[in-house]
């Protein structure tokens, strides 16, 4: 149960790990836009809803679940520390076999060396995700730049009952990589990495991930489908 509750975690969590040198080219769709991908694994539709505030919906189906919801944020500018979004969103993701259903909390994050220097983000809060429907949770705090043991951009968490006793532990840097451990073990094992989720000579393409580079990649099946106006 709790490993499942890791793995959707790290799922809710592959969307900002790839992501993450991306501030050279952020990704803006036009309103109304709509992006697709459709493979032997499934299906993610996505579209910008709304251009101010910027909110885009998006719904995945695998033959294992959903990943649905919406986002939108809210942006605050300084001289000092830069822009911060604050994240609003509605999201879940439901398993097919299990019938279990989470719900998602999205962390904040800021937008450091906008003005000079070479831009990077930075996490804060937590993303959490939970199970409404026993209280079962699992988190992931993100820990102030270089504030453990040296290390630049650290973050721990844990798997955890409805009454908070600990199952599984979680920690990582979470520009790379994200393991965990089960209480009492020494066995280590990851739950997600940026490794999986980028095409090789990502830094040829804006580092674009494998998602992003396949959206709207017309398959011989896509063009049997479309209208000729298209």
């Amino acid at each position: 149960v709790f490993e499942r509750m890791v793995f959707c975690l790290g799922l809710a969590y592959a969307n900002f790990i790839e992501n993450m040198e991306r501030t050279k080219k952020p990704f803006n769709s036009l309103l109304g836009e709509t992006y697709e991908l459709i493979n032997e694994n499934g299906r993610c539709v996505s579209e910008q809803v709304s251009h101010h505030p910027p909110i885009t919906a998006i719904h995945l189906e695998t033959p294992h679940g959903f990943y649905e919801g919406h986002t939108s944020a809210k942006m605050c500018f300084s001289l000092m520390g830069g822009l911060k979004i604050s994240v609003k969103s509605a999201f879940q993701i439901t398993l097919k076999e299990t019938g279990e259903r989470f719900e998602i909390d999205y962390m904040n994050f800021h937008v450091k060396n906008l003005l000079m220097g070479t831009p990077y983000l930075l996490f804060s809060d937590r993303l959490t995700l939970r199970n409404p429907k026993t209280g079962e949770s699992a988190y992931l705090e993100f820990l102030p730049e270089n504030s453990f043991k040296g290390k630049r951009f650290y973050a721990k968490g844990a798997a955890v009952t409805a009454d908070g006793q600990k199952k599984i532990e979680l920690y990582g840097d979470y520009y790379q990589a994200i393991f965990g451990k089960r209480v009492g073990s020494d066995k280590e094992f990851e739950v997600i990495s940026k490794s999986l989720l980028m095409p090789e000579k990502a830094d040829w393409q804006y580092n674009f991930s494998l998602l992003t580079v396949n959206l709207n990649h017309l398959t011989e099946e896509t063009l049997r489908n479309l209208p000729r106006t298209d």
